[in-house]
């Protein structure tokens, strides 16, 4: 813009008898995006804000499948365990005057809900590897199950394993030692759902945490984003617009003290239509 207000006053000034100036002295108009680059590198610097930003985040979803189908597996693992135990408690609390064929219908009733308790348990622990085609086809919810809860170092195995062979019932009084004659409740039923819901409560956390720092990265991204925004305006637009206000104000001084005979607006249109970069005045 100083150029600009150079060539300008020096095409304006200029007196009409003076002899032309050699080309090699003539001063000429530069094109120069010093002043758009200053402008515009804060938006280049949050665009790669938000895209690293938003890389972690989808990682970080990404990464969320393994413990959300874990979840999902213990979840109906232990809707298949009460179902189990009620078919349990009918078979046991017959009345007399059932017939055998109630009694059987029953009893193939507990068979089976054992038998689905038995496959969740095999892919909760294992994975879904442990199953066949047919059964994947026949439960689309094993299929996301790749690992299961007692891989190596992860904290379903921690939860199984690293406490040794210890009672996980939710109620300490129902531990009971190996030759009590009720033992079978102990390491059949209160353990196994004592240790099911310590699964759970795991993998729900594990979850929810991922949840939360997922939302944190959203926070952190508006945080820097706004605060940018505010350095880009304090110390950039607003001195940027200031100096604009005052080559402003200069040009016009210096507009006001030409004769008023002058056609200004006109020569000013001419010098500019006339002069392309790099063209001499």
């Amino acid at each position: 813009m100083h150029s600009m207000f150079k060539a300008t006053s020096s095409f304006l000034m200029r007196p009409s008898g003076a002899s032309k100036v050699h080309p090699s002295t003539r001063r000429s108009l530069q094109r120069s995006y010093n002043a758009a680059l200053w402008l515009v590198w804060p938006y280049v610097l949050w665009g790669v804000l938000v895209v690293a930003l938003n890389a972690v985040r989808y990682e970080s979803l990404t990464s969320m499948s393994t413990p959300i189908s874990l979840l999902n597996v213990v979840d109906i693992a232990m809707i298949r365990f009460h179902r189990c135990h009620l078919s349990c408690v009918q078979y046991v609390f017959q009345g007399p005057s059932s017939s055998p064929a109630q009694r059987q219908v029953l009893w193939q009733s507990l068979a089976t809900e054992v038998m689905l308790l038995k496959e969740e348990w095999e892919v909760m622990v294992n994975g879904n590897k442990a199953l066949t085609p047919t059964q994947l086809a026949e439960s689309p919810h094993f299929n996301l199950a790749v690992a299961g809860v007692s891989t190596p170092g992860s904290e379903g195995a921690a939860i199984l394993y690293g406490q040794g062979p210890v009672c996980m019932a939710l109620l300490a009084d129902t531990c009971l030692p190996p030759d009590h004659p009720y033992y079978q409740y102990t390491v059949n039923e209160a353990d196994l759902e004592g240790g099911m819901v310590a699964l759970n409560a795991a993998f729900l956390a594990m979850v929810k945490g991922m949840y939360e720092n997922t939302t944190m990265l959203h926070v952190v991204q508006f945080v820097l984003s706004v605060l940018l925004a505010g350095a880009f305006y304090i110390f950039m637009l607003r001195p940027f617009l200031r100096e604009t206000s005052s080559e402003s104000r200069r040009i016009a001084e210096l507009l006001a003290q030409l004769p008023p005979e002058l056609e200004v607006e006109g020569l000013v249109v001419k010098a500019i239509a006339s002069v392309g970069p790099g063209t001499a005045l």
